[in-house]
């Protein structure tokens, strides 16, 4: 989004920055990760809820703690690219024919986010879903946020989708605070008395909050946590941003330690995308930086489903070298090989 400086109105745009990760010769160059623009009636809305746009340097901070000012201000500069990364990765389980198959096959969608914030990552899904699953009629959406200002504008959001699509929506947007451990067992005993199960369990920019405030391995015991609550066909998504911690640790060396723990602990998961991580993650010990950049956002995830059905995708080639940052870098399981694929999509 950027400031027109006659008219003084916000317009939300994309754009595109060159860097070595989109220059590296791949298999097939259509191959890449495609940012995603927010529908024009959205983005429209999004404008009657005065945001602004103010880019600070890229940092850490708890969002709990936000005002409505920052929230508005989140909403006009990072709503539209968290919107984009969310997208941008379940659309392409919606590129392959036997990945989308089981993308939310039954009429009724169910979504749980933890750290919704005012909603882009809920907003992406649901935007996938009701293109490419002419099947669904009905989107349940579970979604957790400790930030009030965040959840008002997060159901002013989701209430203006539903004017949008012809997918009935229901929508429950509680506030629940995370200050500990423990706060991930409070939410899943309070799951397990609904008796549900999801398709899409999803968390944006969340567990980097939680290393902020000291709590140890957010990633795993995120993981841990929600993976009981997944479909036999269901995907988790765990994203967050690429800085560094206190500690000099980069958030992709977090995530990855962490994620590959609880598969090494769990084998009845697996990854899906990076592609690398889904052929060696059960062996790796590494904990390398991984990171996508779609426009001026950067980012870095795992998208997880249970092993059975990530095995059924038969995205395994392990004769390829996957290109896991915006650097260029490669993974280091694949550097011996000379073909160049990306390790975000399934191309």
């Amino acid at each position: 989004m950027v400031l027109e400086k006659e008219t003084h109105k916000f317009v939300f745009s994309w754009y595109t920055k060159s860097n070595k990760y989109n220059s590296i010769k791949l298999i097939d160059a259509t191959h890449h990760m495609q940012p995603y623009d927010l529908p024009d009636e959205m983005k429209s809305f999004l404008q009657t809820l005065n945001p602004t746009y103010i880019q600070k340097r890229e940092e850490a901070k708890l969002n709990i703690d936000a005002t409505d000012a920052d929230v508005r201000n989140y909403i006009g500069t990072y709503f539209p690219r968290s919107y984009s990364e969310v997208r941008s990765i379940y659309q392409e389980i919606c590129k392959n024919q036997t990945a989308s198959s089981k993308f939310c096959p039954d009429e009724t969608a169910r979504i749980l986010s933890l750290g919704c914030g005012s909603g882009p990552d809920l907003l992406a899904a649901i935007d996938v879903i009701r293109e490419n699953c002419p099947h669904v009629k009905k989107i349940e959406i579970f979604a957790f946020e400790g930030n009030e200002y965040a959840i008002t504008y997060a159901k002013r959001i989701l209430s203006k989708e539903q004017q949008l699509t012809k997918v009935r929506l229901e929508i429950a947007i509680c506030q629940f605070k995370f200050d500990s451990i423990q706060s991930f067992s409070r939410l899943s005993n309070i799951l397990l008395t609904k008796n549900l199960s999801f398709d899409l369990i999803q968390t944006s920019k969340f567990c980097g909050e939680l290393l902020i405030q000291h709590i140890q391995e957010p990633y795993y015991y995120f993981a841990m946590t929600f993976s009981s609550f997944l479909k036999p066909n269901g995907f988790i998504l765990i994203l967050d941003v690429t800085i560094k911690n206190e500690n000099g640790l980069f958030y992709p060396q977090i995530l990855n330690r962490e994620i590959s723990k609880f598969e090494k602990n769990n084998p009845e998961f697996k990854t899906v995308l990076p592609v690398p991580c889904n052929c060696w993650a059960a062996q790796c010990d590494r904990h390398c930086f991984s990171g996508v950049q779609l426009g001026m956002g950067k980012f870095c995830f795992r998208l997880l489903g249970r092993t059975s059905m990530v095995n059924s995708l038969n995205i395994r080639h392990e004769n390829r070298r996957y290109i896991v940052d915006y650097f260029g870098k490669a993974c280091f399981y694949s550097e011996r090989f000379h073909q160049v694929a990306d390790a975000y999509t399934f191309g």
